[in-house]
């Protein structure tokens, strides 16, 4: 008997584990999803603030790379990078990747080589 309350709280235990876990990765794709993000003005509306920017020169347009804040501590997400919002120097989102350390291409698309950092001052000024 024993052993059968033991066996049901571990595999309580396991299955809470792997809602939260469906829960924290569904969460995090809500939230950066890009919908309802087309310019700088909605990316920051959604996320307060950046994590990182930049502003990268390609074919002598500029355009400005943003990524939100890393997922909160207590999730169990973990993507490989964070995702990166593109946008044209009017500030409309042009393009987007959810997780691009999985993805060589986007790097070449994006290069971060050449790039200039941005602070979300700079960012802010300029669009909101």
């Amino acid at each position: 008997m024993k052993n059968l309350h033991q066996n049901l709280i571990a595999g309580a235990l396991l299955l809470l584990l792997f809602v939260y876990w469906v829960y924290s990765e569904y969460q995090y794709a809500a939230r950066n999803s890009p919908t309802g993000i087309a310019t700088v003005a909605d990316f920051y509306a959604r996320h307060g603030h950046a994590a990182r920017a930049r502003s990268i020169d390609k074919g002598g347009k500029e355009f400005i790379v943003l990524s939100p804040p890393p997922p909160s501590r207590w999730s169990l997400v973990l993507p490989s990078a964070l995702s990166d919002y593109v946008f044209d120097a009017a500030g409309k989102r042009v393009d987007w990747h959810p997780d691009p350390g999985d993805d060589p291409s986007w790097y070449r698309k994006w290069p971060l080589a050449g790039s200039k950092g941005l602070t979300d001052i700079e960012v802010r000024s300029r669009f909101l």
